[in-house]
């Protein structure tokens, strides 16, 4: 099967949906991973090493993660949600959209970020199964085992 996976945010955010695309391409489905790194991360490497396809949409986005932790340090919980997606979401949402139309077109099916809704609006306009995904710190637990979750890349636990 086909999978596209769409992920934004910052490399807490990526990592757990680049496991996710690990486990999917070991299982033999042909995956491609599009990301929108807020401090500017290439996850292309990693990705070539797990064989998945790989694009960065934007290629590059104009946000100062340090400055922003700095002036929205004392913020309340919901304005500085707004503030980081009114800084890094919001202003490149159309890139963002175009990217989950072809995403969506050349997959079966597609799983992003809870955040994406410009990737569910796709999926539901070309009328293709869509997944969203939300993961916590809290739902993973350590083993004293080396790899934590089983049939993933040693490179991402």
């Amino acid at each position: 099967m086909k999978i596209g996976i769409q992920t934004w945010g910052s490399n807490g955010d990526i990592r757990p949906l680049l496991a996710l695309a690990d486990g999917l391409k070991k299982q033999g489905h042909q995956v491609t991973l599009v990301v929108s790194s807020i401090e500017n991360q290439s996850y292309q490497a990693i990705s070539e090493q797990m064989g998945l396809a790989y694009r960065q949409v934007p290629e590059s986005l104009e946000f100062d993660m340090q400055s922003f932790a700095q002036s929205s340090f004392k913020m309340h919980p919901l304005q500085w949600l707004r503030a980081l997606l009114d800084e890094a979401f919001f202003v490149y949402e159309a890139d963002i959209y175009q990217a989950s139309q072809h995403l969506v077109a050349e997959h079966d099916c597609v799983i992003g970020h809870h955040f994406l809704y410009p990737l569910k609006l796709a999926a539901l306009q070309q009328h293709k199964p869509f997944i969203s995904v939300m993961s916590s710190s809290l739902w993973v637990f350590k083993f004293n085992r080396r790899h934590a979750i089983v049939g993933v890349s040693p490179i991402v636990n």
